[in-house]
């Protein structure tokens, strides 16, 4: 298990991604991952890849990042599941999960990985959005921007 922690982005690092490594701290990287630390799987990578291919495969990059940072947003929230999987597959929450579209979008393009991948990296750029739609705001929280045919808020 590794784990991203946007608190502290350069002091573990594992594979190509700022992490704590949860099995084995090295030795003079000692300090406790902070309350901004998301323990993921290698796994639940390719899941949120595949989540944000279905929600955002069509839409401009910067909706692609959007769609990451609500989900990284989330498992921030504690009043969310704590893990990529659990936000994602929140009953009702993530269309593309429980319409079947995460199935029919298998196929991750190199430009969404590398926006997922870069946004694990950096931490959410947008750390306020926590929703989006892709038919108008919703009635729900504060309305923050439309990209392409995304609408986020907070």
């Amino acid at each position: 298990m590794i784990a991203v922690d946007y608190q502290n982005p350069t002091q573990y690092i594992f594979e190509n991604y700022n992490v704590w490594n949860l099995e084995e701290v090295v030795d003079n990287h000692s300090e406790e991952p902070s309350e901004y630390c998301i323990p993921i799987e290698e796994w639940e990578i390719e899941f949120l890849k595949n989540c944000v291919q279905a929600e955002a495969g069509g839409e401009p990059d910067e909706a692609k990042r959007g769609v990451c940072d609500v989900i990284l947003n989330r498992v921030l929230n504690p009043s969310s599941p704590d893990s990529v999987y659990g936000v994602i597959t929140q009953k009702y929450r993530f269309t593309s999960y429980w319409d079947g579209g995460m199935e029919r979008h298998k196929e991750i393009s190199d430009n969404t990985s590398a926006i997922v991948e870069e946004e694990l990296r950096a931490g959410p750029l947008h750390n306020d959005w926590y929703w989006f739609t892709s038919d108008g705001y919703g009635r729900n929280g504060k309305p923050i921007c439309q990209i392409g045919n995304m609408y986020f808020g907070g």
